[in-house]
């Protein structure tokens, strides 16, 4: 049933899914992207470049999340429901049959439905029911798109998260009060349809070179009559965001936590098995580590020592090697390529996705296949064009530039794998013997 829901809404994803301008993301992509492409790594993979792309050319970037949650059971009759409603899915003209003991009783058929809250919640914990619910909300906010996009506002979304970016100058306050007009026209949609606007959960955040953050750091903007002035960092997905993207926050949070857990597990080590030790510290730590890394790519040298050391200290614990005795034989016994590595591997894995129509159209966007001006033998060879960066230190960083660097830099052995465990073995081998040569 989930299948012949994904091709009944496909054809509604395909029309309202089109981009409107460059640079603004649609609502809904692709029906399949929310089902099983659309993950957090991705979406902040894609939101990432974007601030990077406008960070580098010295411009200031205002960035507004608004957090909206739902809260409805049902539908009243006398709120328009058209984005659902006029949608003919697999739940249309058909019966269902309650059993109750001995008795069985058939319902009469259903012009449309929308699955009710989470009251009986223990009952429907199930993949197929997750994934419609999911879809169904997609549908119902479509219309969220096109409000932003009248504003002329860049926009990127998360399930019910909304993050809304505008570019300009510093000295230009007409993004302030465009990003106010939209958040109003968003708020009043959401009254309408029964949704509620979370203006304390709102933050802004400034991102661009620190002259230009100075500058507009005494500007508010004014939403629900509350005024609200920009962050120093906030928190988008799990990820601590900074206004000037190094990831300091990030790191040493995720460093607190990691060591928090490991030191409990040290505790217990004693009566646990070397195979259920690793499955603690993989679990709490390292699976943190390895959260977003991709971001850290081309970071301070801080942000990928520290983690290291939180990969050393996981090592010795479960090894339980002494603390002066050298670790890098430890990690090569363990098979755990350094954090360094880890972040190549996460971006590569990526790209090959985002080559084979295996990832969110826009990253597979991002990339482009390099076509030399004559005639050579490395057209094809699988290269990918590398864009060129007028600051290193900024737009070195972003994935559209890092992705094709690493995958240029792979055998053409890895690069032709066919499938995708395939390639993770392939990959995993060639960056095992460049972190370990000896």
């Amino acid at each position: 049933m989930v299948k012949r829901f994904l091709v009944e809404i496909s054809k509604l994803g395909a029309v309202e899914g089109e981009r409107s301008s460059p640079g603004v993301l649609p609502l809904l992509i692709h029906p399949r992207s929310v089902v099983c492409w659309h993950q957090c790594d991705r979406d902040l993979g894609w939101i990432h470049p974007d601030a990077w792309s406008l960070h580098r050319e010295t411009r200031s970037v205002e960035g507004l999340g608004v957090v909206h949650h739902v809260q409805f059971e049902t539908f009243p009759a006398e709120v328009s429901v058209t984005p659902v409603a006029t949608h003919h899915g697999p739940w249309v003209n058909q019966r269902r049959k309650v059993r109750a003991g001995p008795q069985a009783r058939t319902s009469p058929p259903l012009v449309f439905e929308i699955p009710p809250s989470n009251r009986f919640a223990p009952l429907r914990q199930t993949r197929p029911y997750a994934v419609i619910v999911t879809l169904l909300f997609t549908l119902y906010m479509l219309p969220l798109g096109q409000i932003i996009r009248k504003h002329g506002i860049s926009f990127h979304c998360y399930a019910d998260d909304t993050q809304l970016y505008v570019s300009g100058k510093s000295e230009d306050s007409q993004q302030l009060s465009k990003v106010e007009d939209c958040v109003k026209d968003i708020r009043h949609w959401m009254l309408t349809y029964f949704l509620l606007f979370n203006s304390d959960k709102t933050e802004i955040l400034v991102l661009g070179p620190r002259v230009a953050r100075d500058k507009l750091s005494d500007h508010m903007v004014t939403l629900d009559g509350l005024s609200i002035s920009s962050c120093t960092a906030v928190k988008d997905l799990g990820l601590i965001i900074d206004s000037s993207l190094s990831f300091d926050g990030h790191v040493d949070n995720i460093t607190r936590i990691a060591f928090f857990h490991l030191r409990n597990i040290s505790k217990i080590r004693n009566i646990l098995s070397i195979h259920d030790a690793e499955i603690l510290v993989h679990a709490f730590v390292t699976s943190r580590l390895d959260y977003c890394n991709a971001l850290l790519s081309g970071c301070s040298s801080r942000n990928i020592n520290i983690p290291q050391l939180v990969q050393n200290a996981s090592a010795r614990v479960l090894t339980r090697t002494r603390r002066y005795d050298h670790i890098t034989p430890i990690l090569s016994t363990l098979h755990w390529l350094p954090v360094k590595f880890r972040i190549n591997y996460k971006i590569l894995s990526l790209t090959f996705k985002a080559l084979n129509g295996l990832a969110p159209q826009y990253l597979s966007d991002l990339l482009v296949f390099y076509d030399p001006p004559r005639l050579l033998r490395s057209k094809d060879a699988g290269y990918l064009t590398v864009p060129r960066i007028v600051k290193a230190t900024a737009g070195g960083r972003a994935f559209p530039y890092r992705s094709p660097q690493l995958w240029n830099s792979l055998p053409i052995s890895v690069r032709d794998s066919d499938t995708v465990s395939v390639f993770k073995s392939r990959l995993k081998t060639y960056l095992f013997t460049q972190a370990y040569p000896n």
